[in-house]
């Protein structure tokens, strides 16, 4: 839902990195969209 706070995150992501790796990033579960950032790889 692009009116979302994850929605209009998504859209600030694509437009800072390119919607191909926002797509990506948001497929492959690498980006924690509610709190606007990558998720940490050290977290367990």
């Amino acid at each position: 839902t692009r009116h979302s706070p994850e929605g209009i995150h998504f859209k600030h992501r694509a437009e800072e990195v390119g919607w191909k790796q926002a797509v990506r990033e948001r497929d492959d579960g690498s980006y924690d969209w509610t709190a606007n950032e990558p998720f940490d790889d050290n977290e367990s």
